[in-house]
């Protein structure tokens, strides 16, 4: 009746606003699957963010300096490839590849952003 719907009701809303704190309580008994787990996230961030790059790489390549963007979504589409095909093996050097990255995608930016102006 009434009081059954009440009581899913607060333990769905309850449990909507504790998800966050769930999962982070799951991962503590295991810290590999959550490393792993954030390997894989992080690979297919590059990796998406690489074909977004070539793809306004693409749209612009009328202008000369279009190529520093193909460069930029390459070298990122490489590295999620990297992280994706060795999981385990790209945990070690996580913190490096993601500085490479966001290297690449500074540099990608700024030509984005040069490209665009009038």
């Amino acid at each position: 009746g009434m009081f059954g719907h009440i009581k899913m009701t607060a333990m769905a809303r309850w449990f909507v606003s504790t998800r966050g704190r769930a999962m982070a309580i799951t991962n503590l008994g295991y810290p590999l699957g959550g490393l792993i787990s954030l390997t894989v996230l992080v690979g297919l961030l590059f990796l998406v963010s690489g074909v977004v790059r070539l793809l306004l790489a693409w749209a612009g390549r009328d202008n000369p300096s279009f190529w520093l963007l193909l460069v930029s979504g390459a070298v990122s589409v490489l590295l999620g490839g990297l992280i994706l095909s060795d999981v385990g093996g790209a945990t070690a050097f996580l913190g490096i590849l993601l500085g490479i990255e966001l290297l690449f995608a500074g540099i990608g930016l700024v030509t984005l952003a040069r490209m665009t102006r009038p």
